[in-house]
């Protein structure tokens, strides 16, 4: 899917948002290729499969869910177009609405007893609902579109998404580095004691990176219209981060344990401080996806890609060079150090890309009132996870009341 989809669904989102005169060729070309490539693919892997693993059961599973991989990739490309006309929330009603009948759909096949085969048919069928809910959203904004296989144009598509593509394909190397070299050199036990704290960090990034899609479309077009609400807009996605984000995952910090033993069970409540480590490193995974898609908007996707290698790059070496010695929580350095390099890589960018707003200035005060809450949380009188809770949200209010009482007074002083 990944491979079919090649970074265009950015493409169409940026050409829809800022009203580019060539967008309906652009989008029937993407579809079209999407729709051969996924065909392509699904006959190579497939086939590969068969020669390398020829059993009956396996086989059938890989046959059923390459129709589903091509139902999805080409109804992602309709719900792409909804993004780009900046209506995030149709295509998060479709996403909802797909998931929630492909999880019934998975559990009545698993507890009908039709096994492996029943999950992939379920699979398929949410991908048909999701191609066909695509098409009517299509239809309900009035920009229908049918596929085409204009080889320039798509010459031309796949030149543009190939380093948005390479950042995904070399994402998913850096989010499963951990797990796989846990596993070689230290054991599946230790593997499967990271993973539930992995689980929780990649549902935390994924808000961070889900609030930069939806804005996506936004961002593109200001950068083109006005580079006044373009500031505006950033400052308020930096403020949400700082005031919002941040604060969220020192809470999943406090009550790491806690929340582990409820989530996977009392035997990985141990694993509190791992997962705390990791919440350390989300902050930086947030500002990085914003930093990225305001880099997209600014059609520098391959100094993304150059980013993402070289933060990989740090990633696994640090994770080669401490996870024999630290185990679990070189793992966790590693993801830590990828995070922060890419972070750290990007701060000249900034000033670019939010055309010259004042990011630092507003982030400051949510990173002091969320640090100040944290620290009398984890270090002061009250310990345990309903007390330090209290602590932290007492406290952060408290920094809230300040900073605006502060602005009231700046806001007096200039009138």
């Amino acid at each position: 899917a990944r491979l079919a989809i090649f970074g265009s669904d950015v493409l169409v989102v940026r050409s829809i948002s800022t009203h580019q005169s060539d967008v309906d060729a652009l989008l029937a070309n993407v579809i079209g290729w999407r729709i051969l490539a996924a065909l392509t693919l699904y006959v190579v892997f497939a086939t590969t499969v068969f020669l390398v693993s020829p059993g009956a059961i396996l086989m059938g599973v890989v046959v059923i869910m390459g129709v589903g991989v091509l139902f999805q990739v080409v109804g992602d490309a309709y719900i792409s177009l909804a993004h780009g006309h900046e209506r995030v929330d149709l295509g998060g009603y479709v996403q909802m609405l797909c998931s929630g009948v492909g999880v019934a759909m998975m559990l009545t096949a698993i507890f009908c007893g039709f096994g492996l085969r029943g999950v992939a048919v379920a699979y398929s069928l949410r991908s048909l609902l999701y191609f066909v809910c695509g098409i009517v959203l299509s239809f309900h904004l009035k920009h229908p579109v049918c596929p085409a296989l204009d080889f320039r144009v798509i010459g031309a598509a796949l030149h543009k998404g190939a380093p948005i593509a390479g950042s995904r394909l070399v994402a998913v190397v850096y989010l499963g580095a951990g797990l796989l070299v846990l596993e070689r050199l230290c054991g599946p036990e230790l593997a499967g004691a990271f993973a539930g704290p992995m689980k929780i960090f990649e549902a935390c990034c994924a808000l961070g990176m889900l609030t930069a899609m939806a804005a996506f479309p936004t961002v593109s077009r200001l950068r083109k219209e006005s580079e006044h609400d373009l500031r505006g807009v950033v400052l308020a996605l930096v403020g949400l981060i700082a005031w919002v984000g941040l604060p969220i995952c020192m809470l999943v910090a406090l009550n790491a344990g806690a929340l582990l033993g409820v989530l996977f069970g009392a035997e990985l409540s141990g694993q509190g401080p791992l997962l705390a480590l990791l919440m350390s490193a989300v902050p930086f995974s947030f500002m990085y996806v914003l930093v990225e898609r305001l880099a997209y908007a600014a059609h520098d996707q391959r100094r993304v890609l150059i980013i993402r290698v070289i933060g990989t790059v740090i990633s696994v070496a640090v994770l080669l060079a401490t996870v024999v010695r630290l185990e679990s929580y070189g793992a966790a350095l590693a993801l830590l150090s990828g995070e922060l390099a890419m972070f750290l890589m990007f701060l000249p960018r900034w000033s670019t890309y939010a055309v010259g707003a004042p990011v630092w200035r507003t982030a400051l005060p949510g990173v002091l009132s969320s640090g100040v809450a944290f620290s009398l949380a984890a270090f002061g009188p009250c310990r345990g996870s309903l007390g330090s809770t209290a602590v932290f949200v007492l406290a952060l209010l408290l920094g809230v009341a300040i900073c605006l009482v502060w602005r009231q007074h700046q806001r007096g002083r200039c009138g």
